[in-house]
């Protein structure tokens, strides 16, 4: 008896230590926006990032149409961004203005797929998480928000508002 409670006593301390670990050591992930690397645009605002992923701003300042691209519904990225930006629940849909019509948007399911569907596509525009950036930015740039380059110093910083 007294070894089946030891035994449930240690798998507790299993349990809960290698759950806290994580929420110890783990702060709240910023989300990083990128275009494609010949977009002229350099900085948005929350309130342009809202309107593009709301349908209701479709071109860039050069006439060139705007192709937003958007995480899987139960991603991190699209969490953070649709609370953020959109003040929304990730699985709310938008309607193309004036129409009944949802809002169809390119859905990558991952970091990697978000980073080369941009760069491949002139008017791109995405998101990924600070974390999964990595260093290999071909054809992509990173967009500064409200004039605050997103970094793990303007993260920590709590300056960048994407996370």
């Amino acid at each position: 008896m007294k070894r089946l409670i030891w035994s449930i006593v240690v798998g507790w301390g299993v349990v809960w230590g290698s759950a806290a670990v994580p929420v110890l050591s783990a702060g709240p992930d910023a989300v990083v926006v990128i275009t494609n690397a010949g977009n002229p645009a350099s900085d948005l605002s929350m309130a342009q990032l809202a309107l593009i992923y709301q349908g209701r701003k479709s071109s860039w300042e050069d006439g060139r149409p705007i192709v937003p691209v958007n995480r899987a519904v139960d991603s991190e990225a699209r969490r953070i961004f649709y609370q953020r930006v959109l003040r929304s629940e990730p699985t709310r849909k938008f309607f193309l203005p004036g129409s009944p019509i949802p809002l169809s948007l390119v859905v990558q399911p991952s970091a990697l797929g978000v980073k080369r569907f941009v760069a491949n596509a002139p008017g791109a525009i995405g998101y990924l998480l600070l974390s999964e950036l990595g260093d290999d930015l071909e054809g992509v740039k990173v967009i500064s928000v409200d004039g605050i380059r997103p970094n793990e110093q303007t993260a920590a910083a709590g300056s960048y508002k994407l996370q």
